[in-house]
């Protein structure tokens, strides 16, 4: 139970209350109860898995737990915004990092109890300007103490007046929102195309409906920074099986670093560019530099990841193949 979670005196958070001050709604946003604690932390289980795993390991893909974290903290900055209405909380820079125990646990094989157990996320936030929060945000397992992911994550926060200013010409007043989208639609080898693999680049373009976009945002369906990040690190783990000639190569994400530059929306094709950096493969780990620009226009950068990748299949010991 969240309340056993070493936080006392929880409070319970009105959801649709605080659904009224971001401007992210489900799908997007998951979580099904959220309680705030004395000190102002927020606290909530982690919703189930929807995004596949593929040949990531762990309990939740990396870029899926980066999701829930970045709204959670988005959601701990909300509670302390002073000023009325719905903002909007773009997250632009952020860090993810696996803790080196969970990382060792996975490599190991043995993870039964994390899956068995239920997932337990906290954040906390401030602002560092009139337009800039800043979070910081966890998961644990309730059978354990230990921290499995931490994330780091810096947001721009934007009036619907400046908002709407900026991003007018992607307003879509009725489009389909599908309640399973993040489930059912966000599956890299349905969305990407035309992949090339030379040496030690990758190369792939990447279109999507609105439908991917589902409450992030209304009327304005634009790119969550997860699901960008699911798609470059998919393309990692795919230049990885090239790299170290394991076909179907298992791996952990062990610490992501993104720059989320601009929004993209539905109406522009991305341009995927992914680099395998030399990191301590004697260890199994390696970095990738991962791009997504405007196709078309090289310069305009929607964002890019310096993403780090442990080989599981580089040690002995069993592991079952992720479903």
């Amino acid at each position: 139970m969240i309340a056993s979670q070493a936080e006392h005196s929880l409070e319970s958070v009105t959801i649709p209350e605080l659904l009224e001050q971001i401007a992210v709604t489900h799908p997007y946003f998951a979580f099904s109860q959220i309680h705030q604690s004395a000190a102002g932390k927020l606290v909530a289980a982690v919703p189930p898995r929807e995004q596949p795993m593929d040949c990531e390991c762990g309990v939740r893909a990396a870029a899926e737990v980066g999701r829930h974290l970045a709204i959670l903290g988005a959601c701990a900055a909300a509670r302390l915004q002073k000023k009325e209405g719905p903002h909007y909380y773009l997250a632009n820079k952020a860090k993810l990092r696996a803790s080196e125990a969970y990382v060792q646990k996975i490599m190991g094989g043995d993870y039964d109890d994390l899956n068995c157990g239920n997932l337990i996320s906290f954040a906390d936030a401030e602002f560092t300007g009139n337009r800039s929060a800043h979070a910081v945000a966890r998961i644990t397992c309730d059978c354990s103490d230990a921290e499995l992911y931490h994330l780091d994550v810096g947001y721009s926060v934007l009036t619907p007046k400046v908002f709407e200013r900026f991003f007018s010409r992607h307003r879509v007043d009725d489009y389909h929102v599908d309640p399973n989208a993040y489930r059912d639609k966000v599956h890299f080898d349905e969305l990407v195309e035309d992949i090339v693999l030379l040496d030690d680049l990758l190369s792939a373009h990447f279109g999507f409906q609105p439908t991917v976009c589902a409450g992030h945002f209304p009327k304005f369906p634009a790119l969550p920074v997860a699901v960008l990040m699911y798609i470059l690190s998919k393309a990692a783990g795919k230049l990885l099986e090239e790299v170290t000639r394991i076909d179907g190569v298992r791996y952990i994400v062990v610490g992501a670093d993104i720059n989320a530059e601009n929004l993209a929306f539905p109406d522009e094709k991305l341009h995927l560019i992914v680099q395998h950096k030399v990191g301590d493969v004697a260890a199994g780990r390696h970095g990738f530099r991962c791009r997504a620009l405007a196709e078309g226009r090289e310069q305009h950068l929607f964002g890019e990841m310096f993403l780090t990748l442990q080989v599981v299949d580089a040690v002995d010991g069993p592991l079952r193949k992720p479903r």
